[in-house]
């Protein structure tokens, strides 16, 4: 199927120049004519209406099938989304893969990320360390709490 267009397009040529510059396109020639008249220059100017035929057809229709990540780009993501937050962002992309997959990118995802021992909240294991006074791995920031719990009880003492 195309479909057809016609426009007027406008444009002028001073006496004194050869060159012709455009000034518009209208839907009519008598709108063009109506502007043309309309226009007050200050030397005798030649008008011109030419007529812009534009046809636009449908080259190729087609379809390009949607990307599907693999299980290790949908674990780096859960990975990257949940680092440093309360709730893993398991997301959309989990969500639509079979419970064998979702096993998979489980898996490797708990390989990456853990729960602070002290606050609950996950980070990427490189970001956790582990400490006498706790019973796991924690964080950076309850690291430092029981640090310095552990200095206010050696001057207490």
């Amino acid at each position: 199927m195309s479909e057809t267009e016609i426009k007027f397009q406008l444009r002028c040529c001073y006496t004194s120049s050869s060159t012709w510059h455009p000034i518009g396109e209208y839907d009519s020639e008598m709108s063009a004519k109506h502007k043309a008249t309309n226009m007050q220059e200050r030397e005798e100017t030649i008008y011109q209406i030419v007529s812009v035929v534009t046809t636009r057809s449908v080259v190729d229709t087609f379809t390009i099938a949607a990307y599907v990540p693999s299980i290790d780009e949908i674990a780096e993501d859960i990975i990257t989304m949940s680092d440093g937050s309360f709730y893993l962002e398991w997301g959309d992309d989990y969500a639509a893969l079979s419970l064998e997959d979702q096993a998979k990118v489980e898996n490797i995802v708990w390989m990456e990320i853990d729960s602070c021992a002290c606050c609950g909240w996950h980070f990427n294991n490189n970001h956790l360390s582990s400490h006498d006074n706790a019973d796991g791995l924690v964080c950076d920031s309850c690291y430092n709490d029981l640090e310095d719990e552990r200095e206010e009880n050696e001057e207490e003492q």
